[in-house]
């Protein structure tokens, strides 16, 4: 194996080639970075040393399964289109991102009865994910697919697909779902415009430069969702997973991939992609129990949502995130947020933040909100009955949700934001549930440097399972069943 240097393979790549070559013998070589094509790219290495703030920031994703969805069956299977009636109905527009210029995007009406991961359009796309540079040799398409959101409710979702440049490199093939952390509030914040060449997500293009090198030297075939649905409802973790499970079923269905229905797949997803990982792991057996889903990496998770609601209050860094949390779950559940219930400063904060990424904004306001959540909202919509409700529905630890095939679970122990405590009774409520998982507490770091610190390890644990491997896990580590 060859091990490239940091500015051709990303931070986190290298480190993980230098691991897989101590694995298996060879010697490996402390790389250095070059140059990036982009500032954005070139913040996101230097965060393994620095962490700044603005290329990632939790999120926190989970939920109980869509109501009256029947075991075995995808969330559009009968169509159902009436909201929750104690959540609320239609989200109000204030709330709203502004549409998608590009009409590829454009949700289909009346909406698709149809099975979930139908493909209803696609196209080739030039491939450009770090900073908006064409990399031709990648073969990729969009896809626009039937999915379902949190209610069951159909809709039109897309995902980015890639070919794997050596179709023989991955023998049979094998299909990887990444979920990326958007963790944004605009529709050109998806991972689909990153990786077609749009560079406002400086999130995106730092995991991209992180895995991408990697996977696809691994010659695996990649399907990355854009997970927050058509109103990016940042972070809803119900929508996130069908949308993930059905851009799998899409991608299998896609025949210039050349997959077949058994092809094996497995998700992975950190702070803001973590929960499609985790929740859809524990999900598939009930929505996509056709799926040949064989692990799931998930890293920087919040095992219990409501707690970022008091880790992020006041955080330079993460308070942004927390705004955008709130506008997001109202986008799903009105009843979250009132309007009535926002403060003037509330109102400019949802006027500004509505179309920004990773908690920017998109006015001539300052680029990130700071202060206090009782500055913008009265009250605030945690300690509210409607807010409290939509809250245990968001949260995964207790939501009775086991996966059935191996998780690899990566957490740093000093996470200031995603505390460590909800991430260890996730590991101990599956492990008693009969799940095989592996969990490693990362001693080293916070949440923004395990990004790159947990990498290596949860790609040994993908080629594991796709290779049908014993996982062998580093010293310290947790394993159960």
């Amino acid at each position: 194996m060859r091990v490239g240097v940091l500015g051709s393979r990303g931070c986190g790549t290298s480190l993980y080639l230098i691991a897989r070559r101590k694995a298996r013998g060879g010697k490996a070589d402390r790389t250095t970075g070059a140059n990036r094509a982009r500032k954005q790219v070139a913040v996101a290495c230097v965060s393994v040393l620095a962490l700044p703030a603005t290329l990632a920031a939790p999120a926190a994703l989970a939920a109980h399964a869509a109501p009256g969805v029947p075991s075995g069956l995808g969330a559009t299977d009968g169509c159902a289109r009436d909201g929750h009636p104690a959540l609320g109905d239609k989200p109000d527009p204030f709330f709203l991102p502004s549409p998608d210029p590009d009409p590829f995007y454009a949700q289909p009406h009346p909406s698709p009865c149809l099975p979930p991961g139908t493909i209803l359009d696609s196209r080739m796309i030039p491939f450009s994910p770090v900073g908006g540079v064409p990399m031709p040799q990648h073969l990729a398409w969009h896809l626009k697919f039937v999915s379902a959101d949190t209610f069951g409710r159909p809709i039109a979702a897309v995902a980015t697909v890639v070919k794997p440049m050596d179709a023989n490199a991955a023998n049979p093939p094998k299909l990887l779902s990444y979920q990326s952390f958007e963790n944004s509030l605009g529709t050109q914040c998806s991972s689909s415009h990153t990786l077609a060449g749009d560079t406002n997500n400086g999130a995106n293009q730092a995991a991209v430069s992180n895995w991408l090198p990697a996977l696809v030297e691994e010659g695996w075939t990649l399907v990355i969702p854009d997970h927050l649905g058509p109103t990016m409802s940042y972070p809803v973790a119900a929508t996130s997973a069908h949308i993930t499970l059905d851009a799998i079923r899409a991608a299998l269905r896609f025949g210039p991939l050349g997959l077949t229905p058994d092809t094996p797949a497995a998700l992975w997803g950190y702070s803001g992609g973590a929960f499609p990982a985790a929740w859809g792991a524990g999900l598939q057996h009930s929505y996509a129990p056709e799926l040949n889903i064989v692990g799931s990496a998930s890293g920087g998770a919040a095992g219990r949502v409501e707690h970022f609601f008091e880790t992020a209050d006041g955080d330079p860094i993460a308070f942004p995130l927390l705004l955008s949390i709130t506008i997001g779950f109202t986008r799903e559940y009105p009843d979250f947020v009132p309007r009535k219930d926002l403060t003037g400063a509330g109102e400019a904060a949802v006027e500004a933040m509505r179309d920004g990424c990773v908690g920017g904004t998109t006015d001539s306001t300052p680029e990130r909100r700071t202060g206090s959540y009782i500055d913008f909202f009265d009250p605030p919509p945690h300690t509210t009955a409607a807010g409290q409700a939509v809250l245990a529905r968001e949260t995964l630890v207790g939501g009775g949700l086991t996966p059935r095939m191996p998780v690899y679970l990566y957490h740093a122990i000093e996470d200031p934001w995603l505390p460590i405590e909800d991430v260890d009774d996730l590991f101990d409520e599956w492990c008693a549930a009969g799940a095989t998982v592996i969990y490693n507490r990362i001693p080293v770091g916070e949440h923004l440097a395990a990004i790159w610190i947990g990498q290596p390890d949860a790609m040994r644990f993908l080629e594991s399972v796709f290779e049908g491997e014993e996982f062998v896990p580093l010293p310290g580590t947790q394993t159960c069943n």
